[in-house]
């Protein structure tokens, strides 16, 4: 798997492109990789430290994983995966901590894995779909 992040604003970039987007966000994502309400609004008024923050979303990541592994372990069966939420890229987001748990996962169960890092321009993004048709035709 190659895995990459994107701003869900930019969203529509990857249309007709052999990446699956995993929208990861608390209000319109799968809430298999979702953070809680909890930890967004704590991390956004500040009442949350970024500490505190991965904390909780590594030990919610955990039970789901546990409670749902046959999910987790089907994103591996796509070439392409983009995780992506509305947090600027750059920036303390929890697309960048999903990242690291699916690298360790497929260190565990010894599955392809490529990080990819953020999706931040088209033209970026044309060179990637470049280089996807070449490596899986």
């Amino acid at each position: 798997m190659f895995l990459y992040t994107l701003q869900l604003a930019k969203y529509r970039w990857l249309s007709d492109t052999r990446a699956f987007l995993l929208d990861t966000t608390v209000k319109t994502g799968n809430p298999l990789f979702a953070p809680s309400w909890e930890l967004v609004t704590g991390i956004k008024s500040k009442t949350l430290t970024e500490d505190e923050y991965t904390a909780g979303y590594y030990a919610m990541m955990r039970k789901s994983f546990v409670e749902n592994t046959p999910s987790w372990l089907a994103l591996f069966s796509h070439p392409v995966v983009v995780l992506g939420c509305y947090c600027p890229a750059g920036s303390f987001c929890h697309r960048h901590l999903l990242t690291d748990i699916l690298e360790k996962i497929a260190i565990q169960e010894r599955f392809h894995f490529v990080r990819g890092g953020e999706i931040t321009s088209k033209e970026q993004l044309d060179s990637l779909i470049e280089f996807w048709n070449k490596e899986f035709e």
